[in-house]
């Protein structure tokens, strides 16, 4: 056994004990108050852009349904009007179809 005195440590000494360079833990990362503001703006930019989406999609479905509308009344009218101008040719016709048999 050796001479040297044993000496046991104490809590004020766990306190200030010195720790060795090697196994000191150096962070050198992105601080939690960074990463939390990240989040939170990718979080908001991701429900923005899922609004958005709904939204536009939305537009475009109500804007196609209403130029079918449209265009069924369009198209509607052009063979009122075509049948209402024809229509007394046509009565002439069978007029004198009708005459010649």
């Amino acid at each position: 056994m050796s001479d040297a005195p044993v000496i046991s440590p104490t809590a004020s000494d766990s306190a200030t004990a010195v720790v060795p360079e090697a196994t000191k833990l150096e962070y050198r990362g992105i601080s939690l108050t960074v990463t939390l503001a990240v989040n939170l703006g990718l979080l908001v930019l991701l429900s923005v852009a899922v609004v958005l989406f709904i939204c536009l999609w939305s537009a475009q479905r109500n804007t196609l349904n209403l130029l079918s509308d449209r265009a069924s009344l369009a198209i509607d009218s052009a063979i009122t009007r075509i049948e209402q101008h024809l229509t007394p040719a046509s009565d002439l016709c069978r007029k004198r179809h009708t005459r010649n048999l």
